[in-house]
């Protein structure tokens, strides 16, 4: 669906809001007004991504700057203290009004299944009336549905508010699992089932999953040089150095290139 979306973008217009204005005026309007109206495109989030971040890379190298100064203006103190948001998680240990007044920011919140959904449901519930609607909420059922209830409990985490499921079902359920997806109401992430890219291809062909990163571990030919570089110790990614995003495309990948400003 992204790359029909994209092959209906009008790159020459594109090109021509993108070289009509200098770099740095350009960049400006990105931080005022978004990359939509700035460009005047209409898309999902998918679409918008993709060219924004193609875009800024193109600013980048322009205004020879890097990844870090093409954030919006602000105190140096400030700029130099963001991080990149990690997940919270609930779980058993802990009773929902103490993680609330305990654990945040929240940017994201992972809670640990019990084997009570109405349980379940009712944290969910309590999170959203606290967080509101901006901060998305999984359920890491942890493979302890049936393909029986599988949907049931969904819909019913789905009505407390909760946006995704992480592996309710057995290891490799694949086609209930797409069952799952359809008639739940609610988006499957996937832990266990994937330990190899033929599980990754398998979930992708079957519909079981949405999809998600590690690009480092299942594209090992990344077509990018110099790869970003992944801490699987620490779960970090180190930002890279030089202009944009400090990546070029790499030579087996020129084949895919269309055109080069």
């Amino acid at each position: 669906s992204v790359r029909a979306a994209l092959e209906r973008v009008d790159f020459d217009a594109l090109l021509a809001r993108l070289t009509g204005r200098p770099p740095r005026e350009l960049l400006a309007s990105l931080h005022e007004d978004g990359f939509a109206r700035t460009f005047g495109i209409d898309g999902g989030n998918n679409l918008l991504c993709l060219l924004e971040t193609a875009v800024l890379d193109w600013l980048g190298r322009r205004l020879e700057a890097g990844g870090r100064d093409l954030l919006p203006p602000g105190p140096a103190e400030e700029r130099a203290a963001r991080r990149l948001p990690v997940s919270q998680v609930l779980d058993l240990s802990l009773d929902t009004e103490e993680f609330l007044a305990t654990r945040g920011p929240f940017h994201f919140v992972k809670i640990k299944a019990s084997y009570d959904v109405e349980h379940d449901a009712r944290t969910v519930r309590t999170l959203r009336d606290k967080l509101g609607d901006d901060v998305p909420v999984m359920v890491d059922a942890n493979m302890s549905w049936t393909p029986a209830n599988a949907v049931g409990h969904a819909r019913r985490l789905r009505e407390a508010g909760v946006d995704y499921v992480e592996e309710p079902l057995p290891k490799g359920s694949w086609e209930a699992l797409r069952t799952l997806r359809r008639d739940g109401g609610v988006r499957v992430m996937l832990d266990e089932s994937v330990c190899t890219a033929q599980d990754a291809r398998t979930a992708v062909e079957s519909g079981a999953c949405g999809e998600a990163g590690q690009s480092d571990r299942f594209c090992p030919r990344m077509i990018v040089a110099t790869p970003p570089a992944v801490g699987r110790d620490t779960n970090t990614l180190r930002p890279a150095g030089g202009t944009g995003w400090g990546m070029d495309l790499a030579g087996h990948a020129e084949r895919w290139a269309v055109r080069d400003l």
